[in-house]
């Protein structure tokens, strides 16, 4: 088992009962493929289980798209691969953790071609899979979190959730 002090992990954030469950299945079945590899949870409750070795909570979420975008980085990686809890591994993707040897983060785009109407964002522009996010806890990261976190909240304007790819986009080609 790699210590927590090293430098790669994977990071779920999960928030209720359904997605900390989700969550737990999810990380079985990465826990299968890099049984060396750490996997910590972000929550709001307290989920105990050895599938994961670190368990954080959190302490105001706001169970919904916000709680990736204000905690990513929060993570005790400094190599992350973040994912969703309903992501499942059905083989290993380790070597993900080299590219951000050379890149500070690393995402697939979005397979299908659709993509949310972004106001300034060329149609031509990818959308990215904000499910699976590879990062490095680098200063351009943490900039480009901050700005993903200002397009975020400024599109809410005063609804409770709105999807977060969108804004990923924007943020992702500004």
């Amino acid at each position: 088992m790699i210590a927590m002090s090293d430098s790669i992990g994977f990071l779920y954030i999960a928030t209720g009962d359904d997605f900390v469950e989700e969550a737990r299945i999810s990380a079985q079945t990465v826990d299968k493929h890099h049984p060396d590899i750490p996997i910590c949870l972000m929550t709001d409750q307290d989920a105990t289980d050895p599938v994961f070795d670190k368990v954080m909570i959190l302490d105001d979420p706001a169970y919904g798209f916000q709680d990736q975008i204000h905690n990513l980085d929060n993570t005790p990686f400094n190599r992350t691969i973040y994912l969703d809890t309903d992501i499942y591994a059905d083989d290993s993707v380790a070597d993900v953790f080299d590219l951000l040897n050379q890149f500070d983060m690393a995402m697939a785009y979005n397979h299908d071609g659709k993509a949310w109407s972004v106001d300034g964002v060329p149609e031509s522009f990818p959308e990215f899979n904000t499910g699976v996010v590879a990062y490095r806890c680098s200063g351009a990261f943490l900039d480009f979190l901050s700005l993903w976190e200002d397009i975020y909240e400024s599109k809410l304007e005063g609804e409770d959730t709105m999807q977060n790819q969108p804004t990923f986009r924007q943020a992702v080609y500004e």
